[in-house]
């Protein structure tokens, strides 16, 4: 009886270890998915300005910093042509 108990212990043990590691490459894939649309937009901003990509970051976070959205959100916006990059690269 310990042994079956043992056992079942073992398996539930392994499909939460498994289950944590599925959560952890969401975790990572989304993180992932954010830096593209970030640095995307920060491109977007770049070409339109003529300024260089670490400008347009700078841009794009001062803009979120000012209207209190997430930067990954703004970025969004921009490359979904919701929102227009002059909006965004206005002093």
């Amino acid at each position: 009886m310990v042994r079956a108990s043992s056992a079942a212990a073992a398996r539930i043990a392994f499909a939460s270890r498994a289950e944590h590691g599925v959560a952890a490459i969401s975790i990572t894939q989304a993180a992932l998915a954010g830096k593209a649309v970030f640095d995307t937009a920060s491109g977007i901003l770049a070409a339109t300005a003529d300024i260089t990509p670490s400008e347009g970051a700078h841009h794009l976070c001062t803009y979120s910093r000012r209207h209190h959205l997430r930067p990954t959100d703004v970025a969004d916006q921009l490359v979904r042509r919701t929102l227009a990059p002059h909006t965004v690269l206005a002093p």
